[in-house]
């Protein structure tokens, strides 16, 4: 998906495609009598952070150890861009055993976006979209993202209607109809002036967004630290091997 020499992103090949994965407003219908549990996943307590009311909080890394859940219909959810984990995640589950799970898509980005309710604090509220470099590096290779880059656009120097009509434009993309479905996400060059897209794209009834962290600028920082990484010699990275055993 990237291609920073040129300035451009490469759309992903990998199709998102199974049916745990429910959207929001799939959950709203479901009737009443459904006994979901919902479950938040992100490694964080939530504490007076954002969630949903009467979900109980267990990381993603400890979940499949929860063996007295396992015969319990779960809804899981977290902030919402994180499908690679939670392909990974749904893996996990079922090979121990678990036979009911579902995943909000979108999570409580989507969720709040269609009028669900969300706990917590507000402040906090506002970073349900934020998405940084490494997850978007993790996510790459999805097709069903889709990347609004405003890094050429100056919107600083543009005004809101002329941001609203852009937006739109960039959603909907030539020919098609406006996307739903997909992980939209957003940067401009420095990471700036997401507190007004957010605003303006409220405003329009778009879908909901996520922001990239940093910017096209801050993607580029960390790609070039991994590389960095990924370049280093061997032996400066602690992994000598020695006989067929490797000495940290």
């Amino acid at each position: 998906m990237e291609d920073l020499d040129q300035g451009r992103f490469k759309p992903g090949t990998v199709r998102l495609e199974n049916p745990a994965f429910v959207s929001a407003e799939q959950v709203k219908s479901l009737p009443a009598s459904a006994d979901l549990l919902w479950v938040d996943i992100r490694e964080d307590k939530p504490d007076a952070g954002a969630t949903i009311p009467n979900s109980i909080h267990i990381p993603a890394r400890d979940l499949a150890g929860k063996m007295f859940l396992r015969n319990k219909a779960l809804l899981l959810f977290d902030n919402g861009f994180a499908a690679a984990r939670n392909l990974d995640l749904l893996g996990q589950l079922q090979a121990a055993g678990f036979n009911n799970v579902r995943v909000l898509a979108g999570g409580l980005n989507a969720w709040r976006h269609a009028g669900g309710v969300v706990s917590g604090d507000s402040l906090i509220h506002a970073t349900l979209d934020q998405v940084s470099p490494a997850q978007f590096y993790a996510e790459r290779e999805f097709s069903d993202i889709k990347l609004l880059d405003f890094s050429r656009q100056a919107p600083d120097k543009k005004s809101d209607d002329d941001l609203r009509r852009l937006l739109r434009q960039a959603v909907a993309g030539p020919g098609e109809h406006q996307v739903a479905a997909a992980r939209i996400l957003l940067m401009t060059d420095a990471g700036l002036d997401y507190d007004r897209f957010r605003r303006i794209a409220d405003k329009a009834g778009l879908p909901p967004l996520y922001f990239l962290q940093g910017g096209k600028q801050g993607y580029r920082t960390y790609l070039q630290r991994q590389l960095a990484v990924w370049n280093r010699p061997a032996e400066k990275q602690g992994k000598i091997v020695t006989c067929g055993r490797r000495r940290r």
